[in-house]
């Protein structure tokens, strides 16, 4: 661990046994009991910070890595393994981390077989492990940039007149390649596939089984399933079109086994008919699909498939993209279960202002059945804007990215996290963006009004510190198993919302905030039993006038006495600029103290002062401090 920067004095001797006594008079414990604390704001001398507690999205790495995937591998201690689109044609380079702060790079995981039927463009990767063979299976889209393999009847557009969507996107397929490690070398998978169904314009050819090779061809033939087939028949007969282009692939294993993969239909020469969004079939093996089964699941400019238009908040009318789909069990206030599923897609394009990861909700992986009264053409149901979405955006606060898209979720040791792709402000060309990823934490809420939870992405956060995993470091925010309480609150605040691991990001999230009355709050966090105790974060407002510029002190109460840390003020690289003068603050910082364990049985926190206090010229409204949540790292 590097050696950092002591905001106090060394620790002292120990105390006698005991508490601190609150002052007479006064409900202010009394400090004169306690120890000096030694502790960091997690940065040390050279401003490098403590990667054994915290990551930032802080971009130094400079890892392009567009269209990014994390997949969890529990093999050799625990990997988070990244995958991305291609950096040159026919290559894929992959990176590994077990703490989001320090990144391997593995370099070339996929090197195309130059006899390979597709060219290039593997873009958008995912991974996933099939428990029954152990083998890790990735599925990516790729081009063969010619016209072999586009199904009979089909013209491509006028090579005289060069057009990007209808030149290169009708020639996007998926194909599905295959290691024994999630490192690599994937290679292409070949072999008999003794399930597989022909099928031509909807029907069965009565062909059963193929054989994959290297030059056979692209594995997939969505355009001639029976729902492709239903949304091309009338521009084949008009055009003689059949096309069906596939992009962002990806592979699901509900939890009673079965397979599904998901992809988006690109736009393509039928752009015209309005197919393009999330598709998803269901698999007979892990490469075998049950083209009876192919849905669309989500429509660009619509509520549902064909349903009513949404709006521009969750929609941008003409590009879904970036499909992930996951299950989640809510276990509601009355204690019975509910199970959905949860699709998560991007409105607009990569670059796009409204460039944003949406959701959309059934009640199981295909959708909702047709004719059904939530989706009559069947699939799934966005989410209106109310219920947080978006679910992970960029707006207010924001100056170093320009846009966040194409989410993923995962899990790893009990936590869930969001992996995106942000397109970033260059730190030496202003005027350049390059596109990164981030990680993000996320919690589940209970929406009343749904009667089931929905994610709340607790960023996208950056260049500020962010708990490493739980796995990794071994400490947990503890904090929601403490018993909280806070003095001065205004009328209607819930303590709650301190310990709720819900981080508000942005002006929708203000509910979820504790806003104290004018004067600040003490805030006190008390454990059943003593717990080891490693940092304490303490997170800021979203809104600048309302945040807190320092933190008076945290007093750590112990078996063996009690210790202090007085003056704990809130990082300046966390604000966009001078608050005065128009500085906001960036969406989820926290003020940080990490110290060598204690074990600690009450946690004091005291805030009194303001970044920006406007309450003498606009009134009692901006009176006050607001505490979007603690967080202790701890066992």
């Amino acid at each position: 661990m590097k050696k950092l920067k002591l905001k106090a004095l060394a620790l002292a001797g120990l105390l006698s046994f005991g508490f601190i006594a609150t002052s007479c008079g006064s409900n202010e414990p009394d400090l004169s009991q306690a120890t000096t604390l030694s502790w960091s704001d997690g940065i040390n001398e050279n401003g490098r910070y403590d990667n054994s507690l915290y990551y930032r999205n802080d971009f130094e790495s400079l890892i392009s890595a567009a269209d990014p995937f994390i997949l969890y591998d529990e093999a050799d201690g625990g990997w988070f393994y990244l995958y991305y689109t291609e950096t040159s044609g026919g290559v894929l380079e992959g990176y590994r981390s077990r703490n989001f702060a320090n990144w391997e790079h593995l370099g070339v995981i996929y090197r195309r077989n130059s006899s390979y039927w597709a060219e290039g463009r593997f873009w958008a990767p995912k991974v996933v492990k099939n428990p029954a063979d152990g083998k890790y299976y990735m599925y990516t889209c790729c081009s063969d940039q010619g016209s072999e393999f586009i199904p009979e009847g089909t013209q491509r557009a006028n090579s005289s007149e060069p057009n990007y969507a209808s030149e290169i996107k009708d020639g996007l397929y998926l194909t599905v390649l295959v290691a024994d490690s999630p490192a690599g070398p994937f290679v292409e998978w070949t072999g008999i596939r003794e399930n597989h169904v022909e099928y031509y314009h909807g029907e069965p050819t009565g062909v059963v089984g193929d054989e994959v090779t290297v030059e056979s061809g692209p594995m997939f033939d969505f355009a001639n399933a029976p729902a492709g087939w239903e949304t091309n028949k009338e521009h084949f007969e008009n055009n003689g079109t059949n096309i069906f282009a596939q992009l962002d692939a990806y592979p699901f294993f509900d939890e009673n086994g079965d397979f599904y993969l998901y992809f988006i239909r690109s736009r393509d020469m039928n752009d015209e008919t309005g197919k393009q969004g999330p598709w998803g079939v269901k698999m007979l093996d892990m490469v075998t699909p049950d083209y009876t089964t192919l849905t669309w699941l989500a429509q660009p400019g619509k509520m549902t498939v064909g349903g009513s238009n949404s709006s521009t908040t969750i929609d941008d009318k003409t590009v879904n993209e970036g499909v992930y789909v996951q299950r989640h069990t809510t276990k509601k206030p009355d204690g019975t279960e509910v199970s959905k599923y949860y699709l998560t897609y991007s409105r607009g394009g990569m670059g796009g202002a409204n460039y944003s990861a949406c959701l959309a909700v059934a009640d199981s992986p295909l959708g909702y059945a047709k004719g059904s009264t939530e989706a009559p053409n069947g699939g799934y149901v966005k989410l209106e804007s109310k219920y947080g979405n978006p679910v992970h955006m960029i707006n207010e606060g924001y100056d170093m990215y320009e846009a966040t898209g194409n989410a993923m979720f995962f899990s790893a040791g009990g936590e869930n996290f969001l992996c995106s792709l942000a397109t970033v402000f260059n730190k030496t060309t202003p005027t350049q963006t390059s596109r990164n990823f981030i990680i993000d934490r996320v919690t589940w809420d209970y929406n009343e009004e749904l009667g089931y939870d929905i994610p709340h992405s607790n960023g996208p956060t950056q260049a500020s510190l962010q708990p490493t995993p739980a796995i990794f470091s071994g400490y947990r925010n503890i904090a929601s198993e403490a018993t909280v309480s806070a003095t001065n609150a205004r009328d209607g605040e819930s303590v709650n919302e301190l310990n709720d691991d819900y981080v508000t990001i942005h002006a929708r999230d203000n509910g979820k905030e504790f806003w104290s009355k004018d004067g600040g709050t003490t805030i006190t966090l008390e454990f059943e039993e003593a717990r080891i105790v490693r940092s304490i974060m303490v997170y800021n407002s979203h809104d600048v006038y309302f945040g807190f510029k320092k933190i008076d002190y945290v007093l750590l109460e112990t078996e063996n006495g009690a210790y202090i840390a007085k003056d704990i003020v809130y990082p300046e690289e966390y604000l966009t600029g001078d608050v005065t003068l128009g500085g906001a603050l960036r969406p989820g910082g926290a003020a940080v103290i990490g110290f060598e364990e204690l074990k600690v049985k009450k946690i004091t926190v005291k805030i009194t002062e303001k970044l920006y206090d406007i309450s003498d010229v606009a009134g009692d409204d901006y009176a006050g401090v607001c505490i979007s949540e603690i967080r202790v790292l701890g066992k």
